[in-house]
Formats: structure tokens, sequence, C-alpha cells
């Protein structure tokens, strides 16, 4: 049992260059699907998940090769 294949995508608001279509659009719409999830400056990658308890990874640098993992859920 798994949640199936998912995209990480690289989400930068003051640069944006996604590496695909549907990482261009999950970056259109996620301050929008997760209003605050995006801190400014902080290298985040993203992915959208198929599950019923949450509906997004964000994986947020921290220090060296460090990431906080949170699992995130959009109303």
């Amino acid at each position: 049992m798994g949640y199936g294949q998912f995209e990480l995508c690289l989400i930068q608001p003051q640069n944006p260059s996604p590496s695909s279509a549907s990482c261009a659009a999950l970056a259109s719409n996620i301050t929008t699907i997760l209003p605050g999830a995006v801190r400014p400056g902080i290298p985040t990658y993203f992915a959208e998940v198929n599950s019923p308890w949450f509906s997004h990874i964000r994986m947020e640098h921290f220090n060296a090769n460090w990431f906080n993992i949170s699992l995130l859920i959009s109303t």
C-alpha cells in the first residue's frame, strides 16, 4: 500500500522556473490552495499526494542537507 508516484517541485515565488507542466500548475496555484505555506527566501519543495489524510508534502530547507518535512491539507 502506498501513495503512488509524486513529483517534487521546487517552488520559488521570487524566481519561478518550474521544471515541468505539473510543477508550473502547482506553482501558479500554491498561494491559493495552501496560503502561507511558502516562506520567501527558503528553498521549498512541494508534491501533490493522493491521500485521504493530506493533500501535499512540503520539504522546507533547514540547514546544509537537512529539510523539514510537513504533511499539509488543502481545503
